[in-house]
């Protein structure tokens, strides 16, 4: 499945007496999909490079990140903020023709300077 994601910020919800934030995430584009005979991922009997999304579609692995940035001061300084690493893992003792993978590493960060991140020469 590729497509492209388009995302819109909702921010300072009243709900109440309460305030709350809410993102809504759309996707756009074109879907990769085949048709198989599966209908239920306990019938499949070796990994054949793809999952199953539906009954009776299949899709190739792939990954979907949402990136956004959120103040954690608008309720007080008892706030966390954990920062999320892609890495690239290799996967030697695997029989398929993928050499490595992506995880998100992730880590809670002690202090502010903790959770930035350094795209290039910018510091967001």
């Amino acid at each position: 499945m590729q497509v492209s994601g388009d995302t819109r910020w909702y921010q300072a919800v009243p709900y109440g007496s309460k305030w709350y934030h809410m993102m809504l995430v759309s996707l756009t584009g074109l879907l990769e999909v085949k048709g198989t005979t599966y209908t239920h991922t306990d019938k499949v009997k070796q990994d054949a490079h793809d999952m199953l999304v539906s009954e009776n579609t299949i899709t190739v692995y792939h990954n979907d990140y949402v990136t956004y940035h959120l103040d954690l001061d608008v309720n007080g300084t008892n706030n966390s903020f954990i920062k999320s690493t892609v890495t690239a893992i290799r996967d030697t003792g695997c029989d398929t023709p993928r050499r490595s993978y992506w995880t998100v590493r992730r880590e809670v960060a002690e202090r502010e300077a903790n959770g930035e991140v350094d795209l290039g020469a910018v510091k967001i």
